[in-house]
Order: structure tokens, then sequence, then C-alpha cells
């Protein structure tokens, strides 16, 4: 690797060595084979991009912590040429990250964020957009080019990312075609089928409603108890509901349109199986089958395979820094790439930013 210099850095060790574009085949803990220079390292210049994660930006030091190389560049991003693949994403390109929802697109590779202004971006942000659909959006889904989502009002809109075929579906009430503060919206392209949660006008109870975007399908099931504020993240399966229930409850609540429900999980204080303390979002990872929970009260992801809990597993902890969340109760979101590498992507809400990690990380 050429020259490698001993420098300080923040108080951490830095090694600073001529960089390398890093081949992922050969890249391990123990041992990690760089290729091609293309530059030299110093605390002034020097680049690192790989085609995985597409980051090509001025680095500052590479860190040696834990067995981990961790490259920072002037952007504040970083990542991890071991197994985590942690990687900071967009706190320097907007002042502020708040997002309610994001999604990936596997196709194009690039980020969805929405609360009001509506965003997409790279990975490493060099192709941030924001978007011109009419009103914004909370909540939305990809079929691109179309996207359906909702402002949180009364209606469901469809519309590309630039405005164009803008249309909506909906007015405000508790009747068929009627929805009052949309709070989570969901679309399964294969069936044509929008899934949403809102709230009941009259009662303030929840509602969750399946429809396709002309009204046809009409369906709406509810476990008829659940105050519309007391319902958290939302996702759904084919037929079915994903929900976190809050209050002294917290647990996760699976309805079907059949009406039957199952219920996982229970309030505490201290992490364990089967325990949530602040239940933000829940997402159903349609590739893989598993159900993945923000908990904003312990401050890591959950992961576990179905309704009883099987395969618990959790990553994350409570702070700033790699491996760690601040998320907020209500804001932010969870996704996952779907495809090879299958790779989570969080907005750590607190800590201003957007986090990708490999699912090799639970434990």
């Amino acid at each position: 690797m050429g020259e490698v210099k001993q420098n300080s850095f923040g108080g951490m060790e830095v090694i600073t060595a001529p960089l390398y574009i890093p081949d992922r085949k050969s890249v391990d803990a123990a041992n990690i084979r760089l290729d091609n220079p293309i530059g030299g390292l110093n605390n002034e210049a020097g680049f690192v991009k790989t085609s995985t994660v597409g980051l090509n930006s001025p680095v500052i030091a590479i860190h040696e912590l834990n067995d981990h190389t961790f490259v920072r560049s002037d952007q504040d991003l970083y990542l991890d040429l071991a197994f985590t693949d942690w990687l900071e994403l967009f706190s320097v390109y907007q002042g502020s990250i708040v997002w309610s929802n994001i999604k990936w697109d596997n196709v194009n590779n690039f980020l969805y964020g929405a609360l009001s202004d509506f965003q997409k971006s790279s990975i490493d942000g060099s192709d941030w957009a924001t978007g011109a659909i009419p009103g914004g959006a909370i909540q939305f889904s990809l079929d691109l080019p179309d996207i359906y989502g909702s402002s949180g009002g009364s209606s469901i809109f469809r519309s590309e990312f630039d405005g164009t075929g803008y249309s909506t579906f909906g007015t405000n009430g508790d009747g068929s075609g009627q929805f009052h503060l949309i709070a989570d919206v969901h679309y399964n392209a294969s069936t044509e089928y929008l899934y949403i949660r809102a709230r009941n006008l009259a009662s303030t109870l929840t509602r969750f409603i399946k429809t396709k975007f002309d009204g046809t399908g009409w369906t709406e099931y509810s476990r008829g108890i659940e105050n519309w504020r007391d319902t958290s993240g939302f996702d759904y399966d084919n037929e079915a509901f994903y929900y976190g229930r809050g209050g002294t409850f917290q647990n996760l609540i699976k309805t079907t349109i059949g009406g039957s429900t199952s219920e996982f999980g229970s309030y505490g204080t201290s992490p364990a199986p089967g325990i949530f303390n602040t239940i933000s979002k829940v997402h159903h990872n349609h590739t893989d089958g598993k159900i993945y929970v923000v908990d904003s009260g312990f401050d890591h992801v959950v992961r576990f395979d179905d309704m009883s809990g099987t395969n618990w597993e959790t990553f994350g902890s409570s702070g700033s820094g790699i491996s760690q969340f601040n998320f907020h109760s209500t804001l932010g979101g969870i996704t996952c790439s779907n495809n090879e590498a299958n790779y989570i992507f969080v907005v750590d809400y607190n800590n201003n930013r957007v986090i990708r990690f490999h699912p090799s990380q639970f434990s």
C-alpha cells in the first residue's frame, strides 16, 4: 500500500497511506487488499471510491477501531471496509433530515424521502433532487415512475416525481372513498392495491383500508379499539396489516382482512427478547419475510421471523457514533434495499442523518 504514516486525529489512531479502489470481494475484517492506486492520502487530499457505495469525496482519515477500518470523508460520510457496511448519509447535504418515510429504489439505486418536501438522492448525495408533486408528501410508496402517497390529509395522490400525471383520490370523511388524517400509505404493484392507515373522523379510532386507486375493491377492517394516536409504524403483507400499539402496551399487532388478530411483545424498560419500549416504525420485508421494528426507547432496530418472535435479533444502542442511534418516537423511517445485499436504511432523526447498515450486524 505504500508508505504508512501514523498520526493523531480526534484522539484516535489514524493510519494514512496511499488509497486504492477496494474490491469488495477481497475485503474482510482481517485482511484488506486494495488494488489500482488512485492517489496519495494525507490529511488534506486523497479520494476513495467503491462501486458498491459510490463514495467519492476528499478523505480526511482512516480509523482503525475494534477490528474495523473506517474511511471518513470531509462530508462526514463513514465507510467501513470490513463487514459492517455502516454508512452515514446526507448529514451535510441537508441542514436537517426531517423525513418521516424512506424508500429504496433498487432499480436506479436512489433513496427517496419525504416530510412535506419530496426528495431523492443517490447514496453519495451527488444527484440530490427535490420533486414537484403538488402539496408534497408525508407518506408514500413507489411504483416508478408512479409514486403513491399523501400529504397527511384526506386524499391519496398518484404522480411522477416531477409532478407529471398528478391526480388524487378521496375526500374527507369516514365512508367508502373517504379518508381523514392519512398516516401511512403502501402500494402493492402486483395487485394494484393500496394499504392505508388513517384516523376515523367521528371517533378518533384507527381505520385500516385496502383499496385500489379508483376506489374499487374497497375493504375496511380494524380491531375498532385502537386510538389513532396509539398506533405507530405500519406495514402490510397481501392480507394483513402490521402495526405497533403504544401507551403501556408496546406490542406488535397483526390484523387480517378476515378480522383475526395476533399480538406479540410487551412493554419493558430493559432490552430483552419480546420487550419493546417505544415502537416507532414497523417494516415487513417482502423479500426475506422478516419483521423489522424501530424501537426509539431502546434506540435499536429489532428483526425477527414472525409474530411469535422467532430468531429475535437487535442492532444498535443509544448515542451518536458508529452503530448508535437517537431515534425519534414518531418521525423517521426504515426500509430495505431488497436486493442481494438487503441493506437496511433508517432515519436516525435526532442525530440528523440517514444510516445504511448490513443485516450481518444483527445479533
